[in-house]
């Protein structure tokens, strides 16, 4: 278990590295969305998985000693192999800017959307933390005693996929336009999982709490079949 974790731990360095040198109501919906065709997050995930998948299949059989010399030789690779995988990120991610996102509305939330969803700019956050930052307009439908959170899950058509939410928006009287700016971070999951989202569900506060234990355990779980997947590279 050590000598797994020594690996992973090392694989970890090498994207800490780049993370910190790189930058990167009635059911109302708006489907004109390339992001149900490619999802909200393209096929950055799969790309931010190649460099440790591959350096975990380079160790496959290794004892801990032979670990510790191929680490070496490695780890000058592995940073090379993060920086063209960044490079490749970085297309794709200057083609994902201007893109429009699907989403839908539940019945009688204080607000309605009045504008397309639109991806204004993507952070690649050095290979880990991919996210979205989104802008979109919104009018109040009534008055509020509180400010606005906009509650929403993230979605695979019709299965939340994770949860997002945006910060206190200030404004609190019907007919007051909110000009939302949101960061849609990709959930720390498998790939093969991130890549399905490909649309916003907005739902209430009542619902967003109500679903929430259940999808962060679905998160939890899909994390841990990662974690086993990668492990089992080495065995």
């Amino acid at each position: 278990m050590k000598l797994k974790q020594l690996i992973l731990g090392s694989a970890a360095i090498v994207a800490g590295a780049w993370a910190l040198t790189s930058c990167g109501g009635g059911n109302t919906t708006d489907t004109s969305s390339d992001a149900e065709k490619e999802g909200l997050f393209g096929k950055i995930p799969s790309l931010y998985e190649e460099p440790e998948r591959k350096m975990m299949k380079e160790m496959k059989g290794l004892d801990e000693k032979e670990v510790m010399k191929a680490l070496e030789e490695i780890m000058p690779k592995m940073e090379d192999e993060y920086k063209k995988m960044m490079e490749k990120a970085q297309g794709l991610a200057d083609k994902m800017t201007g893109r429009k996102v699907a989403y839908s509305m539940a019945d009688s939330l204080p607000y309605r959307i009045v504008s397309g969803i639109i991806v204004e700019s993507v952070n690649l956050g050095g290979g880990k933390d991919l996210k979205l930052n989104l802008t979109f307009d919104a009018v109040l439908t009534q008055d509020l005693d509180k400010p606005l959170i906009i509650y929403s899950f993230v979605q695979s058509d019709d299965q939340p996929i994770c949860l997002s939410s945006t910060s206190k928006l200030n404004k609190q009287t019907a007919g007051d336009t909110l000009h939302v700016k949101h960061a849609l971070h990709a959930p720390q999951i498998p790939a093969k999982y991130a890549e399905r989202c490909n649309n916003l569900r907005f739902i209430s506060e009542q619902t967003f709490q109500a679903q929430r234990s259940t999808i962060q355990e679905q998160l939890r779980e899909w994390y841990n079949e990662g974690e086993r997947e990668k492990k089992a590279l080495m065995e």
